[in-house]
């Protein structure tokens, strides 16, 4: 991550810094939920858009993850990118694991899995649930850097307990093989069990396919 890495590791230890509540921000999350008033994507975009403006790190994030599905518009994922990386440098966690995604995957930038997992390593190292289970699939696949079950499986192991749903079904799916950590097939059925609580699919596949799921 020869670009982004300084902004992640220097200016992730401000995120309190963009904590201050911001009314803005408030009204746009009203308009988004539907809460109070009617639901509008066009009207929460323009607060989220204001907000950002005034260097409000979550309303960047929200305004780029509406670019990036297209809520209230078309999508862009190339808009979606630098929204991500103004949030990022602000930041914000959920953002600079935004920027692995699209780097990994090539969304609005040119692909660059070794870029993808400096900002996972960025943010998995903040506690982020989610960085450290694509931290982890990233080792297990070897995608952007050696493959290492031993840490993927930690890292699935960290997000699953904080209760990421696909840390919960990769970790399980690690204990079931035996990748990187000592085969425990009635640990790894816990773990899809929980997964499948909350719908994950793979996990409830996987339990359907042995019989454990009705």
């Amino acid at each position: 991550m020869k670009r982004f890495v300084v902004s992640c590791f220097t200016l992730v230890f401000a995120v309190g810094a963009f904590a201050q509540s911001d009314s803005l921000l408030s009204e746009g999350l009203a308009y988004e939920r539907g809460e109070g008033r009617a639901q509008n994507f066009t009207r929460a975009a323009e607060c989220y858009r204001a907000a950002a403006a005034k260097g409000n790190a979550a309303a960047a994030l929200r305004l780029g993850e509406f670019a990036f599905y297209g809520y209230g518009g078309q999508a862009d994922s190339a808009r979606a990118f630098a929204l991500f990386k103004q949030a990022a440098d602000a930041g914000d966690l959920d953002a600079i694991w935004w920027l692995g995604v699209c780097l990994q995957k090539g969304y609005g930038t040119p692909a660059s899995p070794e870029d993808a997992v400096e900002c996972y390593e960025c943010a998995a190292a903040k506690g982020l649930a989610k960085a450290q289970n694509s931290l982890g699939v990233c080792l297990k696949y070897a995608i952007g850097t050696e493959k290492d079950y031993v840490r993927a499986t930690e890292l699935f192991k960290a997000a699953a307990l904080q209760g990421d749903i696909n840390g919960m079904n990769n970790y399980g799916y690690m204990l079931d093989f035996g990748l990187g950590v000592a085969t425990d097939h009635e640990a790894a059925v816990y773990w899809w069990q929980k997964a499948a609580e909350q719908e994950h699919q793979t996990a409830i596949y996987r339990l359907v396919d042995r019989g454990l799921y009705e």
